[in-house]
């Protein structure tokens, strides 16, 4: 499906996860993280899961605490349970694709971050051009791109950074 997919494989070999089989209950989907310890938020468009949920696995074995939207309890209002979770958060980790920046929530999420002066690290996983104005906004902070890059040294770079610690241990 993915010609030029990140790793050239699946981070950590792990088989993707389609939205539909996210419920699967053989410890390939992560858990999202709950408890008062600081934490990474992710930032993901639903259509780029394949790719991210066995990223976040990866984070989980590495020991880094990890929260994502399948944290959010059902019938609760979505709005405010992100914007809790922005709060608490020490590092926000966003995947920006193509399905990224089509996705209000997505903006949304990121707008909410830098308004609450969050580190955020961007992680490009395919090609995409930002609107003119994401690129004002978010064309400064230093980004990882994906694609070509091999799986140990993209991990060996997320964990350089200050506020990715923070939510290791």
């Amino acid at each position: 499906m993915y010609d030029d997919a990140p790793f050239g494989k699946y981070a950590g070999g792990i088989a993707p996860v389609k939205r539909k089989d996210a419920l699967r209950l053989d410890g390939m989907t992560p858990v999202a993280y709950k408890g008062d310890r600081p934490y990474i938020f992710i930032s993901y468009a639903h259509k780029d899961s394949e790719i991210v949920l066995p990223i976040i696995s990866r984070l989980q074995r590495d020991g880094y605490r990890v929260w994502y939207d399948e944290g959010i309890v059902p019938g609760s209002n979505w709005d405010e349970y992100i914007s809790m979770h922005l709060d608490r958060c020490c590092n926000v980790l966003s995947f920006l694709s193509k399905a990224y920046v089509k996705s209000q929530n997505c903006r949304d999420e990121l707008a909410l971050s830098r308004k609450k002066s969050k580190p955020i690290n961007v992680v490009y996983i395919d090609d995409v051009q930002l609107s003119p104005g994401m690129r004002m906004r978010y064309g400064r902070i230093q980004a990882l791109f994906m694609t070509g890059m091999e799986e140990e040294a993209f991990f060996a770079r997320l964990a350089q950074t200050e506020a990715m610690q923070a939510a290791r241990g």
